[in-house]
């Protein structure tokens, strides 16, 4: 699954289901030079929806795995760090704000969660509707 959300010149949220070693209720997010005021609010508005995320790094030495004798880039790092190097995999491809919301973790559930039935739970759509509305942003 894949979604990208253009804000506007200065903003750019995109979705995506790239790695699935990751926690069934945490959404992990990758910032490329969106302001900390906005990712704040992605933070607070996600907690408030029940749809938590966590701030993960995007450093240099995590790139380093992605480096391939053959090739200009691999597309997948070592067994350490997998949503992280598939992060720095996107960010090479970009070159504006950008923020990355890696949902394969809580994208399925296998049994009722809280609010969630058994199955795809269609996140982060309450928490991409929250920032939206309450940023003003209609598009």
């Amino acid at each position: 699954t894949f979604d990208t959300f253009v804000i506007d010149a200065q903003r750019c949220i995109e979705k995506e289901t790239i790695e699935k070693k990751t926690s069934p209720r945490i959404q992990d997010i990758y910032n490329k030079g969106l302001d900390e005021n906005n990712i704040e609010k992605l933070k607070i508005f996600g907690f408030n929806v029940s749809e938590r995320l966590i701030e993960l790094p995007l450093w240099d030495d995590f790139a380093a795995q992605l480096k391939s004798p053959i090739a200009d880039l691999k597309n997948c790092g070592s067994r350490y760090g997998g949503t992280i190097t598939a992060a720095m995999f996107l960010k090479h491809f970009t070159d504006y704000k950008w923020v990355h919301l890696d949902i394969a973790g809580p994208a399925f559930t296998e049994k009722k969660d809280s609010y969630r039935g058994n199955g795809g739970t269609s996140v982060p759509t309450r928490l991409l509707f929250k920032y939206f509305t309450e940023m003003g942003i209609d598009k």
